[in-house]
């Protein structure tokens, strides 16, 4: 079976993939807002993506982030589970969504330094991406910061929440070097076009910023990584 987690920034909220439904996208909130209303649905910007393809990854050599810090703290996944962890200095609001435009699972509060957890959920009709079953339990990941760049200056990325200190997802236990997956990451302020979606459909290149891996891993999304003590 295969599952699908998107990490999609979105305006005047944090939304964030769904790991336990049947299609789990997760979509985190942009830059809060001071009295900012919480998000009761989600901006009908938001389009569903193409599915995935194996394989769909850049042919070439992507520099890794240059970090301003290493943070001593490992961060840790749960196998079947997708974690956000906050290590931003604000608050970030988070809901599940199973499907495009589909009902929002309750929204929660992570305080900073917090994290959030959900149970994946296997992929149902009408999501971003197709599944069937099989003998291995996969989980497909992302980072999307489509809803959340200027529309007038796509590489202004000054309203996505958590890039200004680095946004990071992975599946496995982080920084311990251990890691066979894909890590995703942007580094505090990069234009991370080979690690993130920045363009609707992703221009339509031959080659996709997601990756599938075991889902017993755990799949983690991190806000603020340079900030993580």
């Amino acid at each position: 079976m295969q599952f699908a987690i998107f990490l999609s920034l979105l305006p005047f909220g944090f939304s964030a993939p769904n790991p336990s439904a049947s299609a789990p996208t997760i979509f985190p909130l942009l830059r809060p807002t001071p009295n900012a209303p919480v998000p009761s649905s989600l901006p009908s910007s938001l389009k569903a993506r193409s599915a995935p393809r194996p394989g769909d990854m850049p042919p070439l050599e992507v520099p890794a982030p240059t970090w301003t810090a290493a943070a001593s703290t490992p961060l840790m996944t749960t196998s079947m589970k997708a974690t956000i962890q906050n290590s931003c200095g604000y608050e970030l609001w988070v809901a599940s969504v199973q499907k495009e435009n589909g009902p929002m699972t309750e929204i929660h509060r992570i305080s900073p330094g917090q994290t959030y957890q959900e149970t994946l959920r296997p992929i149902i009709d009408e999501t971003s991406c197709k599944w069937n079953t099989g003998t291995t339990q996969e989980v497909w990941y992302d980072i999307s910061l489509i809803d959340c760049v200027d529309k007038n200056n796509v590489e202004n990325l000054t309203m996505c929440a958590g890039h200004e200190s680095g946004l990071q997802a992975a599946v496995g236990t982080q920084d311990d070097g251990s890691r066979t997956c894909r890590t995703f990451t942007c580094a505090p302020g990069e234009f991370c076009q080979y690690d993130a979606y920045l363009y609707e459909e992703n221009l339509n290149r031959p080659w996709s910023p997601n990756i599938k891996c075991p889902a017993e891993k755990g799949v983690i999304f991190e806000f603020c990584r340079n900030l993580r003590p």
